[in-house]
């Protein structure tokens, strides 16, 4: 994760120096348990990024946390409700 001039953050994969993510997000935290980025835009709004650079995600929520990483489930807060989705792998 790089922070540029801009302020914005970035992906950079270490072993070819690739660009992953573009410098788009005011926050990138990589979470180790589930291996995915959390991204947050100008918005504030939330969203999450594979290694791949995937958005598996869309960043359009206010709040995501992980209830099952097993099962793909997640607690996000759109609107001011609490709603539980599950993503599948593509």
């Amino acid at each position: 994760i790089v922070k540029k001039e801009n302020g914005l953050y970035k992906i950079i994969d270490n072993d070819n120096k690739k660009e992953i993510v573009s410098d788009k997000y005011t926050s990138i935290q990589f979470t180790e348990n589930t291996k995915e980025f959390f991204v947050t835009n100008s918005l504030g709004q939330v969203g999450i990024i594979n290694l791949n650079g995937t958005t598996k995600i869309e960043p359009i929520y206010e709040s995501i946390s992980v209830l099952d990483k097993q099962s793909d489930l997640y607690l996000i807060q759109k609107d001011k409700k609490l709603l539980i989705i599950k993503k599948i792998q593509v």
